[in-house]
């Protein structure tokens, strides 16, 4: 069962420079325990890029390029799907934060796991913006227990 959270406000931005650690050390650490990648979808252009870490977590070969969102849907489990495109669209349309939990094939091409995407809205220069997020590997299967049905 996917579950998505729009939200109007975004947190304030807790700074890690507060504790002495620099935002590339936040970073590494975040990345330390989970495959983190991110992400940049242009709105003008309709292309997408991403760091490697993310097509490792859906399992596609890293492109020269931009990402081919076909192969990213194909990957994603066919009830969850439309959920995790309409966070794009929604947020595409009205800005804002979102974050998704779905479930996505994992390497083996058997069995499904669940991922996590946090997105939001970015202006751009010329007006037409940007949604940029990370996507992370989701671990925590005693939170996410209660809204599984047998099978899944």
């Amino acid at each position: 069962m996917p579950l998505r959270f729009d939200h109007i406000a975004e947190r304030a931005f807790d700074d890690p420079k507060a504790v002495g650690l620099s935002p590339q050390e936040a970073i590494e650490l975040m990345s330390a325990f989970r495959r983190c990648g991110y992400f940049r979808v242009d709105l003008e252009t309709g292309l997408c890029y991403g760091t490697p870490d993310l097509f490792d977590i859906f399992g596609i070969e890293e492109p020269t390029g931009t990402i081919n969102l076909k192969q990213v849907g194909e990957r994603i489990h066919p009830d969850d799907l439309p959920m995790v495109l309409q966070s794009f669209e929604r947020t595409s349309l009205h800005g804002g934060v979102f974050h998704s939990i779905y479930r996505v094939k994992w390497h083996t091409g058997k069995d499904y796991g669940y991922v996590r995407t946090c997105g939001r809205f970015r202006p751009t220069a010329d007006g037409s913006g940007e949604i940029v997020g990370t996507t992370y590997e989701f671990f925590e299967h005693l939170r996410t227990a209660a809204f599984l049905t047998p099978g899944d």
